[in-house]
């Protein structure tokens, strides 16, 4: 694991092309020097947790082949430890979907600022250095779709 929130390997696994921009923006801000690789479906996420080693994942709840716990439970059988923070809009409600995430972190979408985001990870991973989380002026590349198993660019 990355010894600060600043050397981060961040897998974001989100499908909505919106959410995605809005959260590679809130992680240029939050995290600005993180190695941050993209997948947009349960396959392709577990697909790049085999091919590299993350840090942290953030993980949409809803995704087109399955919820998010499916992408936890399958890094576990992978053998990987990556923690999990799925993302909501609030519909992660329902007990019976939410029985096997008790162990992870919930974020809402709707509070995707850099601070929140940087917490939450701060949480997660162990805080980072103290200072400005501005990000540089090069910021982190844009991220494409179907970009599972590269860095994003």
């Amino acid at each position: 694991m990355a010894s600060t929130c600043e050397s981060l390997r961040i897998l974001v696994v989100e499908d909505d092309e919106t959410d995605a921009l809005l959260i590679r923006r809130a992680l240029r801000r939050a995290v600005p020097q993180a190695e941050v690789r993209r997948a947009v479906c349960v396959e392709t996420a577990l697909r790049a947790l085999t091919q590299a080693e993350m840090d942290v994942a953030l993980v949409d709840w809803r995704l087109p082949d399955g919820l998010a716990t499916e992408v936890a439970h399958g890094c576990r059988v992978l053998g990987r430890r990556t923690p999990m923070v799925f993302m909501t809009r609030g519909d992660h409600r329902d007990p019976s979907e939410a029985a096997d995430a008790h162990d992870h972190v919930f974020l809402s979408k709707h509070d995707m600022s850099p601070a929140r985001l940087r917490a939450t990870l701060d949480g997660v991973v162990g805080p980072g250095p103290a200072g400005d989380a501005e990000p540089p002026s090069s910021g982190l590349p844009a991220m494409e779709a179907g970009q599972s198993t590269r860095p994003m660019g």
